[in-house]
């Protein structure tokens, strides 16, 4: 059975590097329609198409490290005093 985790990916060391401008880890994060029509949605509102990222230490089946990583809308923290704004969840949320 596959086991699919959407808006979330991994890092794992490049161990293909050609030169010493290649990148120290590789890896792709898998995308929901949901978080894809987010972006586009802050596109069309003229803001910049921004996530923000979470990641953790793990160890793969075979003893390869590599970094867990996790996407969700920015955080913004809640002003003191202001009146309580609309959520800050993403609509997958």
């Amino acid at each position: 059975m596959e086991n699919k985790y959407l808006n979330s990916g991994a890092l794992f060391q490049n161990t293909r590097k050609t030169s010493e401008k290649a990148p120290e880890w590789k890896g792709d994060m898998e995308l929901g329609a949901d978080v894809v029509s987010y972006l586009a949605q802050q596109l069309k509102e003229g803001k910049p198409a921004k996530l923000e990222f979470a990641g953790w230490n793990r160890t793969s089946s075979k003893g390869t490290s590599f970094l867990s990583l996790k996407a969700s809308t920015p955080f913004v923290p809640k002003q003191q005093g202001a009146a309580p704004a609309a959520s800050n969840k993403a609509p997958w949320e």
